[in-house]
């Protein structure tokens, strides 16, 4: 019998043997076709033609090794390399995961998936730091196992506010269609069902708010149609301890409790922080995956109890995780544009240095008529004088106001600043 994922041959035409829910049907995909094109055929109908048609029967196959008359130049080697590693991400390598999904893991975020391939049922909780990507290394193994035909169904259990950003990962970086069920969209995907379906069961995959699914009229709905693999995102939430009362934690841990009852249910547990320092709070998580691992199990010293743990539990600090085979980008320096800032002291100086200029160019001014004005400093020039006209020795100036009987009034007033005298030291500024 062809192994799952070989390549094998019928009618003529290269397949790949693709996972198949019923044992005696074949699930065939073409070569380089796609999941539209995905044909069944029957075990036993193969068999009974191929006695007669040999063409029928479904019979491994393989390609013919390559020679050195093969080769024609550089550019056919590279498209037969690229064609080939295609073909790899698609059905027939390893990991058939990573030609559905949307992202490019990092190289220890495949650390939890190896551990979940060696598990049946998968069953494992991952603690690693905030940043290092616990979304994704879920995902992955979710997304593995669909891939694989292990599951059919998911659900993802979180609080409240990261039902969106779940369902969000789910659709943009995995390509699930995935819903999310609370109690302000239940009603809206309730009415979207065909008749005699239930919104757990209709959807293959959806977020759901834990708090939304413990109450006592939606756990009993959720429990009788729960997917075939469930992940629990902030798992500390619902541990259990005598130390921390609390009606609502003991909700959420008897859901997961329910749900963990069933042998063959896949469960993974998140968190960033899976300790709180209650040794009775951490055995309560521990043991919704292994009983053994749970209060009543061995105490934490023995060794029977750290190998099994360490079958089921992962946690990495950002601080550990070294990058393999990966360099970050290092950004160049920016150039360094425009003038050095001077020092506080030189600012000073040049400041008072120009405030000492303006004075003087301020009594250039206001120089008496018939006196030359001096010359301001070459280079710097004289703005238009604001100051106030001071009263001549019989005659007014051009600006000032005279009393009727001809002479200068005793009132000032601001001069404009287009008066001849200005002009003519602008003038002068200016030569």
């Amino acid at each position: 019998m062809p192994e799952i994922g070989s390549v094998v041959r019928c009618r003529e035409r290269d397949w790949v043997l693709m996972p198949s829910r019923n044992d005696e049907v074949y699930c065939l995909r073409p070569l380089a076709g796609a999941d539209e094109d995905i044909v069944l055929v029957s075990r036993q109908l193969s068999n009974l033609a191929g006695s007669r048609f040999p063409g029928e029967r479904v019979e491994p196959s393989e390609f013919p090794l390559p020679e050195a008359g093969d080769v024609r130049d550089a550019a056919s080697a590279r498209l037969l390399w690229q064609a080939a590693r295609l073909t790899l991400r698609e059905a027939a390598a390893p990991l058939r995961s990573l030609g559905r999904i949307s992202v490019r893991p990092r190289a220890y975020q495949f650390v939890p998936l190896l551990m979940a391939l060696r598990q049946s049922p998968v069953r494992l909780f991952i603690a690693d730091d905030v940043g290092v990507g616990k979304t994704i290394e879920a995902l992955i193994i979710a997304r593995e196992l669909l891939e694989r035909g292990v599951i059919s169904r998911l659900c993802v259990l979180c609080p409240p506010y990261l039902c969106d950003q779940w369902e969000q990962e789910l659709r943009q970086k995995f390509h699930l269609d995935a819903v999310t069920i609370r109690s302000s969209t239940i009603g809206q995907l309730e009415r979207r069902l065909p008749p005699e379906k239930r919104v757990y069961e209709h959807y293959p995959f959806f977020v759901a708010s834990i708090d939304f699914v413990k109450t006592d009229q939606n756990r009993a709905q959720f429990l009788q149609c729960c997917p075939e693999l469930v992940i629990v995102d902030e798992a500390h939430g619902a541990a259990e301890s005598s130390a921390i009362p609390g009606r609502e934690r003991q909700e959420r841990h008897r859901l997961l409790r329910h749900v963990a009852a069933r042998p063959d249910r896949h469960l993974l547990l998140l968190s960033a922080t899976p300790h709180s320092g209650i040794e009775e709070s951490f055995r309560s998580l521990l043991g919704l995956l292994d009983p053994q691992l749970g209060a009543s199990g061995p105490p934490d010293d023995d060794p029977a109890f750290q190998e099994r743990l360490a079958e089921r539990f992962i946690q990495r600090a950002r601080a550990d995780i070294q990058l393999v085979g990966e360099r970050r980008p290092q950004l160049p320096a920016a150039p360094v544009r425009g003038r050095r800032l001077p020092p506080l002291g030189e600012v000073q100086g040049a400041f008072q240095k120009s405030a000492r200029a303006l004075r003087r160019d301020h009594q250039v001014g206001r120089q008496p008529a018939g006196k030359p004005a001096a010359l301001p400093a070459p280079g710097r020039p004289q703005p238009p004088s604001m100051r106030d006209v001071q009263p001549g020795s019989g005659r007014g100036g051009p600006g000032e106001p005279r009393s009727p009987a001809g002479r200068p009034g005793r009132h000032r007033r601001r001069r404009r600043p287009d008066s001849g005298r200005d002009r003519g030291v602008l003038r002068a500024a200016a030569r």
